[in-house]
């Protein structure tokens, strides 16, 4: 009984211990820039808006990415707009994904077209589209819109107005992302 005891006891103190060496909250940081150069094998820098030269360090899990297709790292030219998203392991940056493009992760873009039937407070808009479904859109501060070619905001919003609506799905919701105008077809 007492060699069962301490059997678990042991067990108990090397998955504790197994714990406490493991980052919980890895930092995740994302940069953007122009590709400079590979180096070695395993290393690459980027030149940042502020015109630094940072090098990050690949690692067997790296996924590099050019319009949402997998690419090989030789497949960055230089001059090419990237993102890099990685972690700090002591003093490297190890890259999880770099990519040139759009955000891989991100679903592509989708979009509504229809009368604005009400607005509702100042973050919601009901629209009716062509196939009569009535469909409620999110905006956010960042939303940008435009009326007749001309740059707009959320008070321009009124009923009866066609409007295309390209929105990302963010837990179930429609989020508008851009809200403009358009002649109403007939």
């Amino acid at each position: 009984m007492v060699r069962h005891i301490l059997s678990i006891a042991l067990v108990l103190g090397l998955a504790s211990a197994i714990q406490a060496q493991t980052p919980r909250d890895v930092k995740v940081t994302r940069v953007t820039g122009r590709w400079v150069k590979v180096q070695g094998t395993d290393q690459f820098y980027i030149q940042t808006a502020d015109n630094k030269e940072v090098p990050f360090y690949t690692g067997t899990t790296t996924r590099y990415v050019i319009d949402r297709r997998p690419v090989q790292i030789a497949d960055f030219k230089a001059g090419n707009e990237v993102t890099v998203v990685y972690v700090n392991e002591g003093e490297r940056s190890v890259v999880r994904q770099v990519y040139s493009g759009p955000d891989p992760d991100e679903k592509p873009a989708t979009f509504y077209e229809g009368k604005v039937m009400k607005v509702v407070g100042q973050d919601r808009v009901v629209l009716r589209t062509a196939d009569d479904k009535e469909v409620t859109v999110y905006v956010q501060p960042k939303t940008e819109y435009t009326f007749n070619d001309k740059p707009g905001s959320f008070a321009d919003l009124l009923p009866g107005a066609t409007v295309h609506v390209d929105y990302d799905l963010r837990e179930q919701k429609p989020i508008a992302r851009s809200v403009r105008s358009i002649r109403e077809r007939r």
